[in-house]
């Protein structure tokens, strides 16, 4: 027999198209996780780099998405380095480059996080494109972004006005307040080759100087990036400088990797998502793609405050939340898991099965009656008085005048109740 749903039905659908409808229309936020060059946060976001890699891409260049230091690198032409922290490459880190600089000629770009958000330019560009009532609520918006930035800024508090860090490559210094370098000169700011007009940041790059810069970083990184005992002797080649004189890209070269190079940028400002729309960023972009080399295969890494994670630390310190269902001995006791949930779900589906409706209990049973006056006869406790109703029983209701049940004294099928005039 086939059910209809009916109104029920109808209704369902109803608010199930609604949700649909509400989830597609409902107002999108703002996206600004910084660094990404995939996923999600990647694409979406102001502050990723998908638009980077997708231009490298574009120059037949195959791009690969770098979780670690190791050797799934060595096949690597170019790495580009997104640090998520105001922070140098680590001792371990600039050991491991120094390696994987010197096998063949390689580049490595290094981003330092020298912009905050690209957040105040949204505002401040959808403003300038916004309808009349709409521009104070984006001005605000563009203010109130600004004010939150600066409070979480790393170096607020900062050590004789900086926090300085170097790995013996080079020095990068973090001012407390985001400046605006203009007016650049440098080999990269020749024509017809066009510079972006400005960037902002708070980073300037300068070269390593063993006799001042010796430990002198501060703030939430490592202390100890210098190998003091075998430090890399570098060379300092300034591409763009600011015409306040800052150093915001240099190239850094070494005699233990002659054929290949380090380019340091302050800022990323030029590399994001939300600048790229920006002819001379994407310039400025096509010219740092050129000067990594004829194509090849590039690495996008993006690391945190706790820098980058070099092959040979411990796989316990490297595994957290779910990695660690993929580390040993959790990786064995996590497939008997999987395996056993199977097991249990096949041996308990024919058990539970469809639901169904059981059939409502009778409301006629006579049998229900007795079971309840025998039960009120138990608990009473009077045995002769049980026995006086059973004998009663049988002999007004069945007509039975002896048997094993019908008492002596009992009344007769004939005889009428005590109290009853005959």
């Amino acid at each position: 027999m086939r059910r209809s749903w009916g109104p029920w039905g109808l209704i369902v659908l109803v608010v199930i198209a609604w949700g649909i409808y509400a989830i597609l229309t409902r107002p999108q936020r703002l996206t600004t996780p910084y660094g990404y060059s995939y996923s999600h946060q990647g694409t979406k976001s102001i502050n990723g780099v998908a638009g980077f890699r997708r231009m490298y891409e574009l120059r037949d260049w195959e791009t690969e998405t770098l979780k670690r230091l190791s050797l799934a690198a060595e096949s690597l032409d170019t790495i580009v380095w997104f640090p998520d922290a105001e922070q140098v490459p680590s001792r371990r880190a600039t050991q491991w480059l120094d390696e994987w600089l010197a096998n063949k000629p390689r580049t490595l770009i290094y981003v330092l996080r020298g912009l905050q958000s690209t957040e105040p330019m949204y505002w401040k560009q959808a403003m300038a494109d916004a309808e009349a009532e709409h521009r104070m609520e984006f001005r605000r918006r563009q203010i109130r972004t600004q004010i939150v930035e600066e409070a979480s800024v790393p170096g607020a508090k900062p050590i004789a006005g900086l926090n300085s860090f170097s790995n013996g490559w080079f020095t990068a210094d973090f001012t407390p307040r985001w400046r605006t370098a203009r007016g650049f000169t440098g080999d990269w700011s020749q024509e017809p080759l066009r510079l972006p007009q400005r960037m902002t940041t708070r980073a300037t790059i300068r070269p390593y100087d063993p006799d001042t810069d010796d430990q002198l970083t501060a703030g939430t990184f490592s202390s100890d990036t210098v190998d003091e005992e075998e430090p890399t002797d570098c060379a300092f080649d300034p591409l763009v400088t600011s015409d306040a004189g800052d150093v915001v890209a240099a190239r850094v070269t070494s005699d233990w990797w002659p054929d290949s190079q380090v380019l340091v940028l302050c800022t990323g400002e030029p590399l994001l998502n939300l600048s790229l729309a920006d002819p001379i960023n994407a310039a400025f972009a096509e010219r740092l793609i050129a000067a990594s080399g004829p194509p090849g295969t590039v690495g996008f890494l993006r690391t945190d405050r706790f820098g980058a994670r070099v092959q040979g630390d411990s796989d316990d310190e490297l595994a957290a939340g779910m990695e660690l269902l993929t580390q040993w001995p959790l990786s064995m006791t996590t497939m008997h898991v999987v395996l056993l949930g199977f097991v249990a779900i096949l041996a308990l589906l024919p058990i539970f099965g469809r639901p169904r409706r059981l059939p409502p209990p009778a409301t006629g049973d006579f049998g229900e009656h007795v079971s309840a006056v025998a039960d009120m006869l138990r608990r009473s406790g009077d045995a002769d008085y049980a026995r006086q109703r059973i004998s009663e029983y049988f002999v007004q209701v069945r007509g039975e005048d002896s048997g094993p049940w019908v008492l002596p004294t009992a009344p007769t099928a004939n005889e009428k109740p005590p109290g009853e005039t005959p």
